[in-house]
């Protein structure tokens, strides 16, 4: 097994996400992604940072969403996570939701 694949088999774990849902969130067939994660073949360049691309985004959200967890069975609803992630889109809504969260802060304290 190759560093890259260990290494992503490692955050893939961490994440408790499958080949399969890997598979979705990069647009890399399986066919193409099994042989690589089991050190048979490699992958080039594009594959490689697609992968990475979309682990870093799953960490982002599973990070984000502390300290309830993502499902990321939920393959559609959180590609969908991931392009506004990318676009800039979900920064704005974290913002807002923890700007509206501080201004509720002092009320809950103060009741």
């Amino acid at each position: 097994m190759s560093t890259y694949s260990n290494i992503i088999s490692v955050k893939m774990a961490a994440l408790g996400i499958s080949q399969q849902q890997l598979a979705y969130y990069t647009s890399i067939h399986t066919n193409k992604l099994s042989p690589f994660l089991s050190g048979q073949k490699d992958l080039g360049a594009v594959e490689l940072t697609k992968i990475n691309d979309a682990l870093a985004s799953l960490e982002k959200l599973a990070e984000t969403a502390l300290p309830w967890p993502v499902d990321f069975r939920r393959v559609v609803e959180v590609k969908r996570l991931m392009e506004q992630l990318k676009y800039g889109e979900l920064d704005r809504l974290i913002a807002a939701t923890r700007g509206a969260a501080a201004e509720l802060a002092p009320a809950e304290a103060q009741a």
